[in-house]
């Protein structure tokens, strides 16, 4: 009885013992992908563990795609608040500070959007998430305000993308109005999208919220007088 002891322990420290050795092996393989630079070039190993992303990005801070796969990883287990953490990581990371061109910024945020848009959705209909006592709305329309401040029109579409996949285009928000004022194609986006849902005065009054706003633009009399004949008023569209 005392060998059989003796026998199972030795192999329960053998299988420890590999295991160990196993995720060495992993870490050393995602930290010498990491560090070869192009992620094209070099492909990643497939990473699955909070160990392994975190190397990952140490070696190679300046990657948003890690920094997105890393927080994702988190969301997936149900930790948003996790999520959160590891992409304001990424926004008060050197990488951040030295992106001139908002590249890498960009690519964050939009991150942090597509995660506050899926909390936001997700309290909207009633289901339970692993979200903490911080309220959703403040975050989102945070995220929001700083894709604003960021101010790059590819980084705005797609923002408009987001919000227009996840319904929260027309939520009550002061700083998503402001974005739909100044931006021509976020408004005509969000008046279409109205129109196709049936709120058609809603529609037209956002395309002339951004007439009032820009009334030297041709496109938008363009886009409300589309509108207006698309609602069957062609008296107000002559």
């Amino acid at each position: 009885m005392h060998a059989s002891y003796l026998e199972e322990a030795v192999v329960a420290a053998s299988s420890s013992l590999l295991t160990s050795l196993r995720n060495e092996s992993r870490l050393a393989e995602v930290a010498q992908a990491t560090m070869l630079g192009s992620e094209i070039a070099h492909p990643l190993p497939r990473i699955s563990s909070v160990e392994e992303y975190e190397v990952a990005v140490r070696n190679s801070p300046q990657n948003a795609h890690l920094w997105t796969l890393y927080a994702v990883h988190h969301q997936a287990a149900g930790d948003v608040e996790r999520a959160r953490t590891v992409l304001q990581r990424a926004l008060d990371s050197p990488a951040a500070s030295a992106d001139n061109a908002g590249g890498f910024t960009g690519t964050i945020l939009l991150s942090s959007l597509r995660l506050e848009s899926s909390v936001a959705t997700a309290a909207c209909v009633g289901v339970e998430r692993s979200v903490g006592s911080t309220p959703t709305a403040p975050l989102l329309d945070a995220v929001i305000a700083r894709i604003e401040q960021l101010d790059r029109e590819a980084v705005t579409r797609r923002a408009v993308s987001v919000l227009s996949t996840a319904g929260l285009h027309s939520r009550p928000s002061v700083t998503l109005a402001k974005l739909c004022v100044s931006h021509n194609f976020f408004n005509s986006l969000c008046a279409r999208l109205e129109f196709e849902f049936g709120d058609v005065d809603r529609a037209i009054k956002l395309v002339e919220e951004q007439l009032a706003a820009h009334p030297q633009k041709k496109v938008v009399y363009v886009n409300y007088i589309q509108l207006l004949m698309s609602a069957g008023k062609s008296a107000e569209a002559e």
